[in-house]
């Protein structure tokens, strides 16, 4: 377990108390202590911290992978579709989600692994209510509904805002995808 590892009501149990319940009930603890990269320590809670605040690129170097969340393909609303850019709407599983905003990814569908740029959030130029995640992947325009997909944050681009109108969106989407492309590139 972790050096600062809590249990049990209150998360009052700790390290020693477990060690004790080991030699009681026959079962080895190890304590392991804290891991630093780059300056800071390493923990489940950086990690929620750095991918809800948006920084996904750092929370990779602690992970040691990208991060990523996982779902079905569903339908959307079409709009993607209708500005140029059809996108896969993801029905999300996981409860932590990146800052809305807008991110270069990488999404794994079908078993191939494929460029792209998402948005996380509520499509404010549409006025919806309800958090999306939305992914437009690079020369792919074909039925992926009902499919699973993991979507792997690279790095976030900019903040999610709310256009004039579907012109203008489209026109800062068209700016993402040559950003999301550069930034994929490099990585």
């Amino acid at each position: 377990v972790g050096y600062d590892f809590s249990f049990g009501k209150g998360r009052k149990g700790n390290p020693e108390l477990l060690k004790e319940l080991g030699a009681k009930f026959g079962f080895a603890v190890r304590v392991v202590g804290p891991i630093t990269f780059m300056g800071s320590i390493v923990s489940s809670t950086r990690i929620r911290e750095l991918v809800l605040s948006g920084r996904v690129r750092e929370a990779a170097h602690f992970l040691g992978r990208e991060f990523f969340v996982s779902g079905k393909i569903v339908a959307g609303a079409g709009r993607g579709k209708s500005l140029g850019f059809p996108t896969a709407n993801v029905d999300v599983r996981e409860e932590l989600i990146p800052l809305p905003g807008v991110y270069a990814v990488r999404a794994r569908v079908r078993g191939e692994t494929r460029p792209g740029v998402a948005n996380v959030g509520f499509n404010p130029t549409f006025g919806e209510k309800s958090l999306r995640v939305e992914v437009h992947l690079f020369g792919v325009d074909e039925d992926l509904y009902g499919e699973d997909v993991r979507v792997y944050f690279v790095d976030r681009i900019r903040d999610e805002r709310k256009f004039p109108g579907p012109e203008e969106l489209a026109a800062q989407i068209r700016n993402d995808v040559l950003m999301a492309k550069k930034i994929l590139e490099s990585s």
